[in-house]
C-alpha cells in the first residue's frame, strides 16, 4: 500500500503502520511510515496542531491526509495529515533498534519477535514472497499440476537423507496391540508403520505421472544431518517436478532453466529495490 501511495496523485489517502523516521520541528513534525508492504516508506507531514508525543520511532499509527507533490527529494508525493491516531506506543529508550542505524545480524538474533521491523528481513521476506510466487506462476503457465505431497511418510525416498521419526507426546494415545501383534513383536507405533517427517516428494510425484504427465511440489523438506551448518539446513523448501514422455535430459534441462531465469525475471520486475538493497547491503559480489 506505501508502494502504491508512494506513486499516486489521488487527492485522499488513508495509510497505516509503523514510524520508521522522525522529525519534530517547531511548526510541523515529518514522519517515515512503513506498512511492510515495500521497502520504501511514505513520508508524512503532521501540523503542529496534530502532533502527538506518543508518536515515536517503533509507534504504528494510523493516518487520514491528502496525498501532495513533494518539494523534498527521494519521493514525488508525501501524505499532508489531517487526522492521526496512535495504534500502538513504543518507548525509544526500550525499544532494542535505533532509527537511520545499521542492524548486525547477530544482534538482532536477540530479538527475534522483531526482525521483520528490520529491512534485512521484511526484504528477505518479500523477495521469498516474490519466489514462491514465480515459481507457481511458471509451473501453472507450463500445463505442470501442483501436488501437495505428505508431510508424515512412511518412505526414505530412496535414502535421501537421514528422517526425522514423528510419535505424539503423549503415549496413551498410541493404539493397544492386538494379540496377533504382540506375539510378533510389533513395535508400538501411532501408525502402526515408522513415519517419518518427509526429506522428498520425489517418489510420490513419480507415482502420479503414471496419469498426469506434468507435476510438481513446492514445499517443507526435513533432513537429520550430522553438519549443522548453512549448507546443510535441517529444514527447508524444495522445489520438485516430474514429467512423463520425455525425450531426452535436454528436455529436463530446458525446464529447470527456464524456471530459474524466469524467476529472476520475476523478482527484478516485482522486487527490485529490496533486491538492490541486499546488492549493496548483504552481497555486493553477487549483483554481477
Amino acid at each position: 500500500f506505501v508502494f502504491q501511495c508512494s506513486k499516486s496523485n489521488q487527492s485522499r489517502q488513508q495509510l497505516h503502520g509503523w514510524v520508521k523516521t522522525l522529525q519534530v520541528h517547531k511548526n510541523v513534525t515529518f514522519i517515515k511510515v512503513n506498512d511492510g508492504s515495500s521497502l520504501s516508506s511514505l513520508q508524512v507531514i503532521i501540523p503542529s496542531e496534530l502532533n502527538n508525543n506518543e508518536i515515536t520511532f517503533g509507534s504504528s499509527v494510523s493516518v487520514e491526509g491528502k496525498m501532495i507533490e513533494s518539494s523534498g527529494q527521494g519521493q514525488d508525493y508525501e501524505l499532508l495529515a489531517e487526522k492521526i491516531s496512535v495504534c500502538g506506543t513504543c518507548n525509544p529508550e526500550e525499544f532494542p533498534f535505533q532509527s537511520r542505524s545499521k542492524i548486525p545480524v547477530e544482534y538482532v538474533r536477540d530479538y527475534l519477535h522483531l526482525r521483520p521491523r528490520t529491512n534485512f528481513f521484511s526484504s528477505l521476506l518479500r523477495l521469498r514472497n516474490a519466489t514462491t510466487n514465480a515459481i507457481h506462476k511458471y509451473f501453472q503457465e507450463n500445463d505442470f499440476l501442483f501436488i501437495h505431497t505428505p508431510i508424515l511418510t512412511s518412505n526414505d525416498c530412496e535414502g535421501g537423507g537421514e528422517v526425522f521419526s514423528v510419535e505424539p507426546h503423549n503415549k496413551d494415545l498410541i493404539p493397544e496391540l492386538s494379540d496377533s501383534e504382540e506375539e510378533n513383536k510389533t513395535p508400538k507405533l501411532f501408525f502402526r508403520n515408522p513415519a517419518n517427517l518427509t526429506v522428498s516428494g520425489q517418489l510420490h510425484l513419480e507415482i502420479i505421472t503414471g496419469a498426469i504427465s506434468r507435476c510438481y511440489n513446492f514445499g517443507p523438506t526435513f533432513r537429520a544431518d550430522m553438519s549443522v551448518d548453512r549448507t546443510h539446513l535441517a529444514e527447508f523448501y524444495m522445489v520438485e517436478a516430474e514429467m512423463a514422455f520425455t525425450k531426452s535430459l535436454e528436455d529436463v534441462l530446458e525446464v529447470i532453466e527456464s524456471l530459474v531465469k524466469f524467476t529472476i525475471r520475476e523478482l527484478q520486475n516485482t522486487c527490485d529495490d529490496d533486491l538492490q538493497f541486499y546488492y549493496k547491503y548483504v552481497a555486493p559480489k553477487d549483483q554481477q
